[in-house]
C-alpha cells in the first residue's frame, strides 16, 4: 500500500522543484559577472499587489544589497510583504555560492564552489544538504549552522 501524499508535502516538493530550477541562473550569473550577486526569491502565500497596484500571485524576485549587514532586514521585509510561503536566497563569498531554500517545513541548501583553473575560475556545485542552513524567516526548527 502506497503512503498516501498530504497537499503540503506535494506543495513543498513543487516549490523545491522550482527552486532548484532557478539555480540555472548560478551559470548564467557567473559566466556573465564573474561573481554571482546576491539574490532572493519568495514565493508568495497569496496574492497580493505591487507598488504599482497590479496583482502579484507566483514569484517575486529581489536583488540584495551587496553589503551583507543590510541584507537581513531587506530580507524580513521581503517575506512579510509577500507573505511568502518559501523563501530562496543566494549568496557568495570568498571561496563558495551557498542558494538556501527555506519553508515552514525545513530547508535545502546547495553549495557550489569557485575552484581556479587554468585561466580562469569556475563555479561546481557541491554538494546538497536538508536542514543545516536558515535565515529563520520561515524555518524555525534547530539547525546544525
Amino acid at each position: 500500500m502506497r503512503k498516501k501524499t498530504s497537499i503540503a508535502d506535494t506543495v513543498q516538493k513543487e516549490l523545491l522543484r522550482r527552486a532548484e530550477a532557478s539555480l540555472r541562473y548560478l551559470q548564467i550569473e557567473w559566466k556573465q559577472f564573474g561573481r554571482v550577486r546576491p539574490l532572493a526569491l519568495t514565493w508568495l502565500g497569496e496574492e497580493i499587489v505591487d507598488d504599482r497596484g497590479l496583482p502579484l500571485s507566483d514569484v517575486v524576485v529581489c536583488r540584495l544589497p551587496e553589503d551583507a549587514a543590510k541584507r537581513p532586514a531587506v530580507l524580513a521585509g521581503m517575506v512579510a510583504r509577500t507573505k511568502a510561503q518559501a523563501l530562496l536566497v543566494i549568496q557568495q563569498n570568498e571561496s563558495n555560492v551557498k542558494a538556501i531554500f527555506e519553508t515552514a517545513r525545513g530547508t535545502t541548501t546547495w553549495h557550489y564552489s569557485v575552484e581556479d583553473r587554468v585561466d580562469h575560475k569556475m563555479l561546481v556545485r557541491c554538494s546538497v544538504e536538508h536542514d543545516v542552513d536558515s535565515t529563520g524567516l520561515l524555518c524555525r526548527k534547530n539547525m546544525k549552522n
